[in-house]
C-alpha cells in the first residue's frame, strides 16, 4: 500500500507543478480544491494555502525555475503521500484529478511530468533530465536509486 500511495503522491505533485504557470492553472486549483474540501473540509484552506505560497514561489524563481520546481515537487510528493494515508477515500479522486490535469497540460509542461508503474517484483528505470532512476519492487533490491 505505501508504494501505491507514494506513487499516487509523486504523480499528483508533478502534476501540480507541471500545471502551475500555465493556462491551465486556475481550472487546476479549482480542482484541487474540490478534491480536498470533498475529503478534508478543515485541511482544504491549508492546503489551497500552501499551494497558492508554492506557485508564487515558483514565479518568482526567475532563472532558477527548473531548481524550483523540483523542490517544490518534492515537498508536494511529501505532501500529498501524506495526505492520502489520512484520508484513503481520496485515492481514487486524486488518481482522477491526475489524468484530468495531464490531459488539459501544453504539450510543453506535458514533457515534465512522468508517471512509471512497477508491479510484482519489477524492476523499472526511468530517465527524466538526464537522471537515471531505478525501482524495485523486489525486497532484495535497493529501492529508489537515482544515479
Amino acid at each position: 500500500m505505501i508504494d501505491q500511495v507514494m506513487a499516487l503522491a509523486a504523480s499528483g505533485s508533478a502534476a501540480l507543478m507541471a500545471a502551475a504557470m500555465t493556462d491551465v492553472w486556475s481550472s487546476t486549483r479549482s480542482a484541487v480544491a474540490r478534491v480536498f474540501g470533498r475529503h478534508d473540509p478543515d485541511g482544504q484552506r491549508v492546503m489551497l494555502a500552501r499551494l497558492d505560497r508554492d506557485v508564487t514561489a515558483l514565479e518568482a524563481a526567475g532563472t532558477d525555475r527548473d531548481r524550483a520546481r523540483e523542490e517544490l515537487t518534492a515537498a508536494w510528493r511529501t505532501r500529498l503521500g501524506d495526505w492520502i494515508e489520512e484520508h484513503p477515500a481520496a485515492a481514487d479522486d486524486l488518481e482522477e484529478l491526475i489524468q484530468q490535469i495531464c490531459k488539459q497540460l501544453p504539450s510543453q509542461q506535458q514533457a515534465w511530468f512522468m508517471s512509471v508503474v512497477g508491479r510484482d517484483n519489477s524492476i523499472v528505470y526511468a530517465v527524466m533530465r538526464g537522471n537515471i532512476y531505478q525501482m524495485s519492487h523486489d525486497p532484495r533490491i535497493a529501492r529508489d536509486t537515482n544515479h
